[in-house]
């Protein structure tokens, strides 16, 4: 289950962010205080270029649940920062055809994004 973390929006000050980050943090259900319990790299495509960042891992003892602590500029199981999502958006709300938007979202680090994905996040 996702928490959204507060953290900088940068790359690089979010993984200096997640070294140092030592906060307290209460589970959503029972408000325990919820323990260390790992991390996990996830790929995130920018304009330009993708990065693995660090998602860290908290479980709680007592309702024995694990959440994975989110970066505010992306969301859970999305490959792609909540940017792009916008500039999508934007463009359809400006009447870009949507067959063009696959080239204006198709970064170097990434290859062409798909109609049918394009469909999907408009629906």
């Amino acid at each position: 289950m996702p928490i959204l973390l507060e953290c900088p929006l940068s790359i690089k000050r979010y993984i200096k962010f997640v070294e140092t980050f030592n906060d307290e943090v209460f589970c959503p259900c029972c408000g325990r205080k919820l323990r260390k319990h790992g991390k996990y790299k996830k790929t995130i495509h920018f304009k330009h270029r993708s990065f693995r960042i660090p998602i860290m891992r908290r479980r709680c003892p007592d309702c024995r649940k694990t959440f994975s602590l989110m970066p505010c500029f992306t969301s859970p199981w999305a490959r792609f920062a909540n940017h792009i999502y916008e500039f999508l958006g934007r463009w359809l709300m400006e009447g870009v055809p949507i067959g063009q938007l696959a080239q204006r979202l198709t970064t170097p680090s990434v290859s062409e994004v798909s109609l049918k994905t394009l469909y999907r996040w408009k629906h």
